[in-house]
């Protein structure tokens, strides 16, 4: 068991093998404001467990980080992501020393989208366009800043980034990949918004799961494999009658 107590409730782990420790994100239960208790973040070593011990190292301890916050993990460039309302921030630190690298604070930012070696920030719409900026991850300087015209009156439901390219899409519209540094745009057609979606970054592709189906795309918008149109299905998902 990893918990501490039985008050405390773990909302996440994550195997950090920079360290080889458990990053832990727990809450202590709070009957009379369920939703505004605060998170807790721990690590323990491996070394630790082995030996009955889960109380570890608290991290995080000198800010806030109650709900709505959240705790992001960003293996691929070794950092962590934490967002503080209170403080109106974001505070970027690093995977294996938790030290604090440093913060993102403006009033109009909303999110944001972590890729290899860089960080997109999507700010509050300005009529029509969609202030964004690419900033080193490691050092949080701004590459470059850019806006993308929004469509008027169309509710973009997917937004992902990967290294200078965005990749976004409105609703009932296609897939558009846009490249911030050549200004150009390419359309994949019949692009459903997907459940999940991955990138594999060594081989410049991208995987959507969209009702059991995979597709496997170029970084270009190419559809590269349908997997002959099969189906995955978890144990809640799969049809009756199939085993």
């Amino acid at each position: 068991m990893l918990n501490k107590n039985k008050r405390e409730t773990i909302k996440s782990t994550f195997l950090n093998l920079v360290n080889n420790s458990i990053f832990i994100v727990s809450v202590k239960q709070n009957a009379n404001t369920p939703y505004l208790s605060s998170m807790q973040c721990r690590s323990v070593s491996l070394k630790n467990l082995e030996e009955g011990n889960t109380k570890g190292q608290r991290l995080f301890g000198n800010f806030t980080l109650q709900y709505p916050d959240f705790v992001e993990v960003d293996d691929l460039n070794r950092k962590v992501v934490t967002k503080h309302s209170q403080d109106k921030c974001f505070r970027v630190w690093d995977l294996g020393t938790y030290e604090m690298l440093y913060v993102l604070r403006h009033d109009y930012l909303y999110e944001f989208k972590i890729c290899n070696g860089v960080m997109l920030l999507m700010f509050d719409q300005v009529d029509n366009s969609m202030p964004m900026t690419i900033l080193n991850v490691h050092t949080g300087k701004p590459i470059m800043n850019f806006c993308y015209q929004k469509q008027e009156d169309l509710e973009y439901e997917f937004l992902e980034q990967y290294n200078e390219k965005i990749l976004i899409k409105y609703r009932d519209k296609p897939l558009k990949i846009h490249d911030v540094l050549t200004n150009k745009s390419s359309t994949v057609k019949n692009f459903e918004t997907p459940e999940a979606f991955i990138f594999v970054y060594e081989k410049e592709l991208f995987l959507s799961l969209k009702d059991g189906k995979i597709r496997l795309y170029s970084i270009n918008g190419d559809i590269i494999s349908d997997f002959g149109d099969q189906c995955v299905y978890s144990q809640e998902s799969e049809p009756q009658g199939q085993q």
